[in-house]
């Protein structure tokens, strides 16, 4: 059985060590994510387990798009259509389907009166594949992909729709809909996902900063 099955019975498993944490506490100290202004900007999140499926090897992904102030409005969880043969590229490709849930919502805003004022963040735990994005050439990874899976590479550096982030993978809410968490991990993340505690992004104490080396390219957050 696991921990977060016992954790929501508000049973405790007798072999888990005594915590002093009270819920809010857990998700104040734990979570660290940037302010973001515009409530109503839409923001993605995705990640991806790798081959979990026995028959064809395929991984499976999951994808959260909140509105940066308000909450959860839309999630994705289900099989990869091909199988990714790296952590990599199940990632990469989990960042196109992720930018497509975006843009529709995006342009749902837009309909609804709410033109989207910049480009959307896309947070993802794997930096290959946010460079392997933010790159505008093949790579040796990437040679053998089909064209369709390059289109993110039109919305961040042409159309200016999307801006790929990279976020720690203990701050990545998505791993509940990929993976076996711990009870207090599946606390944090299915109650953000749910919506009791609002959009991470009001909290206002972290900043995006960019770097750029030859062995990185891409944003990330560090305390203000």
């Amino acid at each position: 059985m696991s921990d977060g099955i016992w954790y929501w019975r508000q049973e405790r498993r007798p072999d888990l060590p005594p915590t002093n944490h009270t819920p809010r506490q857990i998700e104040d100290f734990e979570l660290k994510y940037p302010l973001l202004k515009d409530p109503f900007l839409v923001t993605g999140m995705c990640d991806v387990s790798i081959a979990p499926e026995i028959l064809c090897r395929r991984s499976f992904g999951s994808v959260y798009v909140f509105l940066a102030n308000v909450a959860l409005i839309l999630y994705l969880a289900k099989l990869q259509p091909i199988v990714a043969s790296s952590t990599g590229e199940g990632e990469f490709i989990q960042l196109v389907l992720g930018g497509k849930k975006v843009k529709y919502v995006r342009a749902v805003m837009t309909e609804y009166g709410f033109p989207q004022k910049g480009p959307s963040p896309i947070f993802g735990d794997n930096i290959s594949s946010i460079m392997m994005a933010n790159n505008t050439r093949p790579a040796d990874r990437t040679r053998h992909m089909d064209i369709r899976w390059f289109a993110i590479q039109e919305w961040v550096h042409v159309d200016k729709d999307i801006i790929l982030i990279h976020i720690s993978g203990l701050l990545n809410p998505t791993d509940a809909m990929t993976k076996a968490l711990a009870w207090l991990k599946h606390y944090r993340h299915m109650s953000r996902a749910m919506g009791h505690l609002g959009s991470p992004f009001n909290t206002g104490r972290y900043k995006l900063v960019y770097r750029e080396t030859d062995a990185i390219k891409a944003l990330f957050i560090q305390p203000i």
